[in-house]
């Protein structure tokens, strides 16, 4: 598992994804898969083209990360176009509270860092939404990638990002791909903003959440499970962080399987456990 921040970008329209590969110079990947994805060059920024709904949004976010291997600490972000009920065509809203057009229940994403966007809340939809009678964003897609991607990441590393494209004096019917592309290329560097953010925090968690260095030596040097690599990932780092002074490598080596290098750290620590009751 790569150690590098890594952002997914989860985007309905070919229209809508068109600037944003051109910005990340990213190219084309998988070619017989049934959505289409992009990469860069560093496979640190990715993209999936969803197509319209909540069930190809949710569909792709899962497919994008599964065919990425993107780790925990992937940051996703849904950009795309949303009618608004009163805001100016072309306007870049954070999505700060969301719901599915048929529940009273919301979810609520998690920005933590400061950002100086507009926000607004979403309503995810089945179907195109022309009734614009109030302040809110309407779109076919956010809830259905926030289901999905709240189970994927953590919620701090999660954000839609919404341009208002049509409302009561912009007709939905007279968007074209091109204007939508034009929408996207106008907010292009605020985008790029949020995303670097974005990256930073997924830095900090990549750092937090990564295998210390010691555990691939010792991947290499003996077999483990699938099941066992991540007892031993969760046990060196509790044993790094209990025995600073000593040498791990220098006291596994002696030991011939997997299985005797978890009962060692396992049992050292067990041996470690601060006895409360004697120190009152």
């Amino acid at each position: 598992m790569r150690n590098t921040p890594v952002i997914c970008w989860i985007v309905a329209l070919k229209a809508e994804a068109k600037p944003i590969i051109a910005y990340f110079k990213m190219s084309r990947i998988g070619h017989g898969l049934k959505f289409p994805i992009f990469e860069d060059q560093t496979k640190n920024n990715c993209l999936i083209i969803t197509g319209v709904g909540q069930l190809n949004s949710s569909q792709a976010t899962q497919l994008l990360r599964n065919e990425n291997k993107a780790p925990p600490w992937a940051g996703f972000i849904n950009i795309g176009i949303a009618g608004h009920g009163i805001a100016s065509m072309g306007t870049l809203f954070l999505v700060d509270k969301i719901r599915q057009h048929n529940s009273t229940k919301y979810s609520y994403p998690s920005v933590v860092f400061p950002l100086k966007l507009p926000r607004s809340e979403l309503l995810t939809s089945d179907y195109p939404t022309t009734d614009y009678k109030r302040d809110i964003l309407f779109d076919m897609e956010g809830y259905g990638f926030f289901k999905t991607a709240s189970r994927l990441s953590s919620k701090e590393l999660i954000i839609l990002l919404k341009i208002v494209s049509d409302g009561p004096e912009e007709d939905v019917k007279n968007l074209t791909g091109k204007k939508v592309s034009k929408l996207v290329s106008a907010n292009i560097g605020s985008i790029s903003d949020v995303s670097e953010k974005l990256r930073s925090i997924s830095a900090s968690e990549a750092r937090r959440l990564s295998p210390p260095d010691i555990c691939s030596d010792i991947l290499s040097g003996w077999h483990f499970t699938v099941s066992q690599e991540h007892q031993l990932n969760a046990l060196v780092k509790r044993w790094l962080a209990a025995f600073p002074n000593r040498a791990l490598d220098n006291e596994i080596k002696k030991f011939s399987d997997s299985k005797q290098i978890l009962y060692f750290l396992k049992s050292s620590l067990d041996n470690n456990k601060v006895d409360w009751e004697n120190l009152w």
